[in-house]
């Protein structure tokens, strides 16, 4: 539950694990409510496992990789 009128991460909206309270008591309360009463049901966003890190360290590592061959041998392909 979001208790906002918007976020950053639409997709968990989409997929149903977040919901958008607003910011409002009103609307907040209803939301909660209904939350405690039906509970949530979605699935976890497309790479959202736990292992952003490990992706973006790999693009980092690969990027210098390649920085550096072309350093070293600017002919090569």
């Amino acid at each position: 539950m979001t208790i906002r009128e918007n976020t950053e991460r639409p997709v968990t909206v989409e997929i149903g694990t977040n919901t958008l309270a607003g910011n409002r008591k009103k609307s907040t309360l209803e939301c909660f409510q209904d939350i405690m009463k039906n509970g949530k049901k979605g699935s976890v966003p497309p790479l959202w496992d736990g292992k952003a890190a490990e992706r973006i360290v790999d693009v980092i590592v690969n990027l210098a990789a390649q920085k550096t061959k072309n350093t070293l041998y600017p002919k090569l392909p």
